[in-house]
């Protein structure tokens, strides 16, 4: 077997992007770093299960990450990875070749990234920052012959966010295919943000959930302030019939997850009911255990830098249920001055949440009780009425879960409504 690879498209470009650096507090050096690995190990086995193999949705530095399961593809006989960048989103792409085909194989792969010049600002060299990076496997069919359309795809996109963590991939599988760093990123480039943080986001969250599918592109969260990012994902395009889990997770200011909380909606079907669709939860941050009289540095193990919105179920798709699990994630700028977090709407949540809230995806974000002034100064006024019980109502079409008697180990208690 001999294997090839040849990189093209590689076009150096000058640029300088004024406006992608902001400051905290005017002390921030940059809001832009590069965490993605500067080499890879990239596997593949065509042999092993797909569907149900991700084992990168999730870790800090990515933003999300999907794969293709084709059917048609039975022995490999070319890889292409390419790398998008941040100026022009021009792939850079680099083929390898197997000759004979295989069905499993493995490939070295040096990112864009390495060429990094250390000592040049990044804003200077931001063609050269990956912002996602696919894998394509091409091939022949049970036939032998070529496959023209529809490769075995595995791709991710990354946040690009200064959290001092180098993505460590450990024979990360993703479908078909599985990532190791072989060489992790420059500390020069992937920063960790400065201690002068603030803690804006809201201690009580209201989250509501609509598995329609024409809600996926919804985002009217991305760009408030105190918001560096805010993504929906959604898997597939097909409507959620069921929703098994509901997994809450924070990550701490160095992209650490450090709080998980899961809901299992099996345990809210109401009598003469069959599943769970579509509802909402009321969520308390880690961040509601700050303590006023101890400084922020003191506690970092409770200050939230993003946090990320699961769900588990089912989608009826081809005549087939696949499961899958679709996602929000806002990233804070844990900057000072801004003010709490103020989802539109304020601090006014109805009954019928989901229509009236800061929309993300197939998500609806509103707070109950805002950040607090101790770690969130110079709040503007707030307006509205908002009584952070956590109360509500339930219909034939959701689910609610008070969390007002929820402790941080997410023990339960609460009512449930479901549709059939």
């Amino acid at each position: 077997m001999t294997m090839t690879s040849t990189r093209t498209n590689r076009t150096a470009i000058a640029a300088t992007l004024l406006g992608l650096f902001a400051t905290i507090a005017g002390t921030r050096a940059q809001d832009l770093c590069v965490c993605s690995p500067r080499k890879y190990k990239v596997a593949f086995d065509i042999a092993q299960d797909c569907q149900s193999t991700d084992d990168i949705s999730g870790k800090p530095g990515v933003e999300d990450a999907a794969q293709f399961c084709s059917p048609y593809v039975k022995e490999v006989t070319r890889v292409v990875i390419k790398e998008y960048n941040k100026i022009t989103g021009a792939p850079i792409e680099t083929p390898f070749y197997f000759d004979p085909p295989v069905t499993s194989g493995e490939v070295e792969y040096t990112s864009v990234s390495n060429e990094l010049i250390t000592g040049v600002p990044l804003k200077d060299q931001s063609n050269l920052v990956p912002v996602s990076i696919y894998v394509r496997l091409w091939g022949n069919d049970e036939n032998g012959q070529p496959v023209m359309n529809y490769p075995i795809t595995s791709f991710m996109h990354y946040t690009n966010e200064c959290n001092g963590s180098p993505i460590n991939f450990d024979n990360s599988g993703l479908g078909y295919v599985s990532f190791t760093t072989a060489e992790a990123a420059s500390d020069e480039f992937c920063q960790l943000p400065p201690p002068d943080l603030c803690v804006c986001s809201p201690r009580i969250y209201r989250v509501a959930w609509d598995t329609s599918w024409e809600n996926c592109k919804n985002n009217n969260i991305a760009g408030l302030p105190g918001i560096a990012a805010a993504s929906p994902f959604c898997k597939y395009n097909a409507n959620m019939k069921e929703v098994y889990t509901v997994t809450f997770k924070e990550y701490n200011i160095y992209g650490i997850e450090f709080k998980t909380t899961e809901f299992d909606m099996n345990d809210y079907i109401q009598p003469g009911q069959r599943h769970v669709r579509n509802g909402y939860i009321d969520y308390v941050s880690v961040s509601n255990e700050l303590d006023p009289s101890v400084p922020l540095e003191d506690q970092l193990d409770r200050v939230p830098r993003s946090i990320k919105v699961e769900l588990l179920g089912d989608a009826h798709e081809y005549g087939i249920y696949l499961r899958h699990i679709n996602y929000s994630q806002i990233i804070y700028t844990n900057e000072c001055g801004t003010g709490p977090i103020n989802f539109p709407n304020g601090v006014n949540v109805p009954d019928n949440v989901f229509q009236t809230t800061g929309r993300l995806g197939i998500f609806g974000y509103n707070y109950l009780e805002p950040a607090s002034e101790d770690f969130c100064p110079q709040l503007p006024p707030l307006t509205g009425t908002g009584t952070g019980t956590g109360t509500g109502t339930v219909t034939g079409q959701q689910i609610i879960k008070n969390q007002e008697t929820i402790n941080n180990q997410g023990s339960k208690s609460g009512k449930s409504g479901n549709n059939q």
